[in-house]
């Protein structure tokens, strides 16, 4: 029993330092060694990732000490850890590549927007405002953060300089058209 609690232990650490650090095999740069395709659609390197390893390790680590504690025999609680493990791994690995796909659909769409002009409709702070900008042939209002953490009021013209899932990063514009702030007009 000591065993399974032991590998129960070791998934519970290597979750929470995958929480602490991100992504262990990319932090170790050994992410490659588990690249398993294109599954995940993207970059995402695979479904094999650390959480769903880590939970493959408790899921391991956990049935074995119950079934030890209902005195099942060694290789059954053996067998039935593995299985169990497999289980909880695969749907580990199953929400990372959900949560990927959910998640790199819109960085992708997203990021097209890097270098275009837009114009602060509430105010950016400390906290995020709103831009509105023009793309995919229609004007759309996005959450911005400012890139330098500097005040922008609003009615200012600003470049989106970076995308940060669903938040855009701005600068204020150098280049503000006669035109745009004239009309006030948003060009893309």
């Amino acid at each position: 029993m000591l065993i399974f609690f032991l590998i129960a232990i070791a998934g519970l650490m290597m979750l929470a330092i995958s929480v602490i650090v991100g992504e262990i095999f990319d932090f170790l740069d050994v992410g490659d060694l588990f690249d398993a395709g294109d599954i995940g659609g993207g970059d995402s390197g695979g479904p094999i990732t650390t959480p769903a390893i880590a939970l493959a390790l408790v899921a391991f680590g956990a049935t074995g000490i119950l079934t030890q504690w209902a005195n099942w025999g060694t290789a059954l609680s053996v067998g039935t850890s593995f299985v169990s493990a497999i289980a909880f791994g695969g749907l580990g690995a199953w929400v990372a590549v959900m949560f990927y796909r959910q998640t790199a659909g819109t960085d992708d769409a997203f990021g097209s927007v890097v270098g275009t002009q837009g114009e602060v409709i509430t105010s950016i702070t400390s906290t995020p405002g709103e831009v509105q900008i023009s793309s995919y042939g229609g004007t759309h209002t996005r959450l911005a953060r400012s890139a330098s953490g500097a005040t922008i009021p609003t009615g200012t013209i600003v470049r989106v300089v970076e995308v940060m899932g669903n938040t855009l990063v701005v600068e204020r514009s150098s280049h503000e058209s006669e035109e745009s702030v004239a009309t006030g007009k948003v060009r893309a």
